[in-house]
């Protein structure tokens, strides 16, 4: 693990937003065994069909190359834009996700440029040197009542729920 200060304009995505940047204390260039939810400090190498980055505040943020950000590694199955592992190589990742998702793309839909391409830096990690993930600031889990009413949609996509309105022609 390698200390070090995160540099200030470094952009941390939405799905980052619960972890303080305060309890950023180090760097594991280990990145080849990141698992999901572990933030990831990467550099971007060529901007694709990402060219914005969705930041904690919400805000759309341009991408550039050269610019820092922070994302979780993770998995995506959006069949109208790229599919991809939780999986990080030391020479590259994509960017799966513009509001957070870092990993290795496996299929993108035709209508997608190629995606933007990151350099791993490394895993956060705090000041005993765990690394950092999403799963150490989830909420709480709330508290349910014994019955409630179940309404189940079911669908294979991640549009399955969306409703088109179909042009009728006589």
């Amino acid at each position: 693990m390698t200390p070090f200060t995160l540099p200030t304009q470094t952009k941390w995505a939405f799905s980052a937003r619960r972890i303080p940047r305060d309890l950023v204390a180090g760097l594991d260039p280990d990145v080849t065994h990141a698992r999901a939810g572990e933030l990831i400090l990467g550099r971007v190498s060529a901007v694709g069909q990402h060219g914005r980055i969705q930041l904690v505040e919400g805000r759309p943020s341009t991408l550039y190359p050269g610019d820092l950000i922070v994302m979780p590694c993770g998995a995506r199955y959006a069949p109208d834009q790229f599919e991809g592992l939780a999986e990080i190589e030391a020479d590259g990742c994509d960017m799966l996700a513009g509001g957070g998702c870092l990993g290795r793309m496996i299929w993108r839909h035709d209508k997608m440029k190629v995606p933007t391409r990151v350099l791993p830096l490394g895993r956060l990690t705090d000041a005993a040197g765990r690394v950092l993930t999403t799963d150490h600031f989830a909420l709480p889990q709330p508290s349910r009542p014994s019955r409630i009413p179940l309404i189940v949609v079911v669908g294979t996509s991640m549009n399955s729920g969306v409703f088109r309105r179909a042009k009728l022609t006589p």
